[in-house]
């Protein structure tokens, strides 16, 4: 591996909605085997409590009165699904979900973020793929994301790695590794060869990504893998018919200084895979711009 990384601090999103309580179970399961610890955040948007709000006493006491209850919230979530793991809650409020994400990570030093999408909280903006998408397009730290509301099978015995031999590849195959080693799962390198390519030009391939990849731990079991087909359209199917529990996949970030984009097939993958996609990004996203409104944040139990 290129690059060392452990795994220490998990910072999950609530929206109280399905898919976020199926990343928040998700969550738990990870933090259980990696020995990590977890943080909860969720962000309060409703219209009532933004910043150009009148600051009147019925005002403040509705603020106060909704702070108090989503809290109570987390903290049922914190004790049902999260037993056992330790955990902190961070209430967010007058921020947009995707600034709240990206804030809490930063500050609370995570090393992971983990999120439901397509989700429809009754009390906040939901964690839809439009958020997901953003919080992908501008994280510091690698997103796994959980797209069905469904709880996803809580084992990782199959990781695919989607790889074209750039830098968002290699830090992906990186932490592709991390989790097969931790998990004593399966990886496949996945190269998709676009067009009409022969046999002999698949085992050329393969050959090359041996090159490419080198020594791995003698912990990993590796298969590399030339798959004729074009990788946007296909590597979601690929996965679906192989029963991999999780797909890696770096995500080439470019920006203008003002908006973010992220490669097509990371983005299609992650609206259209049926397990969960750890999205990994090939820089740090720049800093929050200042459009970001004011985040209140207070600690909750752990």
């Amino acid at each position: 591996m290129t690059e060392r990384m452990t795994i220490r601090h998990l910072l999950v999103a609530t929206d109280f909605s399905e898919p976020a309580a199926a990343a928040v179970d998700y969550a738990a399961f990870l933090a259980a085997r990696l020995e990590a610890r977890v943080t909860m955040v969720h962000a309060l948007e409703f219209s009532p409590w933004s910043a150009d709000a009148r600051q009147s006493d019925t005002a403040l006491a509705g603020r106060e009165e909704g702070a108090r209850f989503v809290r109570e919230l987390l903290e049922k979530v914190h004790s049902t699904r999260l037993r056992g793991v330790r955990t902190h809650t961070r209430l967010v409020t007058e921020g947009r979900a995707a600034d709240a994400i990206l804030l809490a990570s930063r500050s609370s030093a995570s090393d992971m973020i983990v999120l439901g999408t397509h989700g429809h909280g009754r009390l906040v903006t939901s964690l839809i793929g439009s958020v997901a998408a953003e919080v992908i397009r501008n994280a510091d730290q690698p997103v796994l994301t959980i797209r069905r509301a469904v709880v996803p099978n809580q084992s990782i015995q199959r990781i695919l790695c989607p790889v074209n031999y750039s830098t968002a590849a290699r830090r992906a195959l990186d932490r592709a590794l991390y989790f097969a080693s931790a998990f004593d799962a399966e990886l496949l390198a996945l190269y998709f060869e676009e067009g009409e390519a022969t046999d002999e030009a698949i085992e050329s391939e393969l050959e090359r990504m041996r090159r490419w990849i080198g020594e791995v731990p003698l912990s990993v079991r590796l298969t590399c893998i030339a798959h004729r087909g074009e990788p946007g359209s296909q590597v979601s199917a690929f996965a679906k018919s192989h029963d991999i529990d999780l797909i890696v996949i770096g995500a080439q970030q470019t920006g203008d200084g003002t908006t973010t984009t992220i490669g097509s097939t990371t983005e299609a993958l992650t609206r259209r895979a049926e397990c969960p996609v750890l999205t990994v990004p090939t820089r740090a996203a720049t800093a929050q711009r200042a459009t970001t409104r004011q985040l209140v944040m207070t600690g909750g139990v752990g």
